[in-house]
């Protein structure tokens, strides 16, 4: 977490915090980061880091964003970067 607090010039939102996640606080949107017993809670169970060593990275980003629209434009900005979509968005209220 402390890389990302430093490569993206972004605190921590403190308030958000829990045993098993961490995020950045910006203006926009939240970056977020997920301890290991998170996957199962959001059925990624199957795609959990497992402690072999010299197994990859392995990590699922989080972002919280204030609209729909929002979360699609970014949706698939991501995936035309390259990026792959693990989860579908969720709309929380």
């Amino acid at each position: 977490m402390a890389y990302y607090l430093a490569l993206l010039g972004l605190p921590e939102a403190v308030k958000n915090r829990s045993p098993i996640y961490r995020c950045t606080q910006a203006t926009s949107f939240e970056f977020g980061f997920h301890a290991a017993p998170a996957y199962a809670l959001q059925g990624l169970a199957d795609g959990a880091p497992t402690p072999i060593h010299g197994s990859p990275v392995t990590a699922y980003a989080t972002f919280t964003l204030a609209s729909c629209a929002e979360v699609d434009a970014l949706t698939t900005q991501a995936t035309t970067l390259g990026g792959r979509i693990i989860r579908a968005p969720k709309l929380v209220v």
